[in-house]
């Protein structure tokens, strides 16, 4: 095999960065649903304690 020249270098690279970029905004935009999910039980729990906790 040839040897690659720095422009072959360069798109390779490129290439690689864009699909690292496009995998990253995926993984982040799944950290956010995931955020939300996790702060809507965990607000849920707090009311249902002091639901709890205010009918003893």
């Amino acid at each position: 095999m040839s040897e690659l020249s720095d422009h072959d270098l360069l798109i390779r690279i490129d290439e690689r960065v864009r699909k690292l970029d496009r995998c990253m905004t995926n993984h982040l935009a799944h950290h956010w649903t995931v955020s939300v999910a996790v702060l809507g039980a965990v607000l849920t729990a707090l009311v249902s304690l002091i639901v709890a906790l205010g009918t003893q």
